[in-house]
């Protein structure tokens, strides 16, 4: 039987298999059935390339039982990443003696490593409490285990009155009428929607999931104002009271990566909160290796505020913002920025005639190509997806190191004994 034939349906006497009364399959090839195909060749291609064959419960429901394989993997990876980590070719590394000009961080360097890191607005859902990471023990609920009590709870932020009966917020009146504004928005006709792609689709996407945002005038009455953070609503009228609710499932906020210029992805992690990356995201991916010489990162004015003169870690690690995001979304006015993160300042960054050695703007070209898997990927349980992400990741690293070696950019990997050598 091959599918997608004619007769996919009739066995090789032309009769039609729902004329077997003992056959015990469909012939309807349904989507959970290729996602399961694509899971399980996902899993023996990982088992063989270390050597090793793929154990798999045989007592288990399917899904559990691949939920318990991806979950494995996904452990391993977060402990030991996806494999690029002393990644090296000629578009992410540069040679050279920079003693001579005296010009960088780091005056005796003979070499510059560097990465790219930024978030993408991608994400699967959480549990609504901020910052929560336990998983969710179903798809829809809005609670972890952990935090099941709040179901009881007035889904209006600040409010812990416990709800009325059939309803997710307190006896008080605005509050009742905030909900029936909600229920009323959320019918297909008043539901809104995105016109954005990529990135931008992304995060509108994710915003829908987040706190609703409502304004009550001086005579209680109520306006819709939008969904997500402050930043992307308007100020509320004067005599206005903003109150916020939480009806549905959070989302976590994104995925942090961290890419070569070259585009080969080095690391991933999921942010449940807020997309402002610490000092220990980046020691968590270099915990067993140097760290690069110079990150690019659109939020490093405030990193680089952190770090330097605090963290002996990055006392010879350049933090300069992207040329994109310094030349067009920060302030000229801000004189930290200016003086410490300008790209500019960091002469191993560029050639003599100023030409940029280095892509800064590789993480944002990766997140177009990650936020088209959105859809796919948007009601996926917190496994599936890490294990999706994870499989997609590596096999465009695959990719790209073969363009690499086609072009002649000489892709390799570190030995440690060299990357402890400066």
């Amino acid at each position: 039987m091959f599918l997608g034939a004619d007769h996919d349906n009739e066995d090789p006497e032309g009769r039609s298999v729902a004329d077997h009364s003992d056959f015990h399959f469909s012939p309807n090839l349904r989507p959970e059935l290729v996602w399961d195909a694509v899971i399980l060749l996902c899993l023996v291609e990982d088992s063989a390339s270390r050597g090793m064959s793929l154990d798999l419960s045989h007592t288990d429901e399917q899904e559990t039982r691949l939920r318990k394989a991806m979950l494995a993997r996904n452990i391993r990876m977060q402990r030991f990443g996806l494999g690029q980590i002393l990644h090296r070719c000629d578009k992410c590394t540069r040679f050279f003696d920079n003693r001579a000009t005296g010009q960088g961080l780091c005056t005796s360097c003979t070499r510059t490593r560097v990465v790219v890191i930024d978030g993408v607005t991608i994400g699967h859902p959480c549990c609504t409490v901020h910052n929560c990471q336990t998983t969710l023990e179903k798809q829809h609920h809005r609670f972890c285990r952990d935090h099941a009590g709040l179901n009881l709870q007035c889904a209006i932020k600040d409010c812990t009155s416990p709800i009325l009966a059939g309803h997710l917020v307190c006896a008080d009146e605005t509050h009742r009428e905030i909900e029936k504004r909600h229920r009323i928005k959320g019918q297909a006709r008043f539901r809104p929607k995105s016109t954005g792609t990529g990135a931008e689709g992304a995060a509108d996407v994710n915003r829908l999931d987040g706190e609703e945002v409502f304004d009550v005038d001086n005579s209680s009455r109520v306006v819709s104002v939008g969904f997500g953070p402050a930043e992307h609503l308007h100020a509320p009228a004067q005599g206005s009271k903003r109150l916020r609710a939480q009806f549905g499932r959070r989302r976590t906020h994104n995925e942090q990566l961290i890419v070569a210029p070259c585009g080969v992805i080095i690391a991933r992690a999921t942010f449940f909160g807020s997309e402002a990356v610490s000092s220990d995201f980046i020691k968590a991916v270099y915990q067993f290796v140097p760290p690069p010489e110079h990150i690019f990162f659109d939020n490093n004015c405030h990193l680089s505020r952190m770090v330097k003169g605090k963290d002996p870690y990055f006392d010879n690690v350049g933090l300069s913002v992207d040329v994109f995001h310094f030349d067009c979304k920060h302030s000229v006015t801000d004189a930290y920025c200016q003086q410490h993160c300008n790209p500019r300042s960091f002469g191993e960054l560029q050639h003599r005639d100023g030409r940029w050695y280095f892509n800064s703007s590789a993480c944002e070209q990766v997140n177009s190509w990650i936020t088209e898997y959105q859809s796919m990927c948007r009601e996926m349980s917190r496994e599936k997806f890490e294990f999706f992400l994870d499989e997609m990741i590596m096999r465009r690293n695959k990719w790209i190191l073969g363009k690499l070696e086609r072009n002649g950019q000489h892709p390799t990997y570190w030995e440690l004994d060299e990357l402890r050598q400066n």
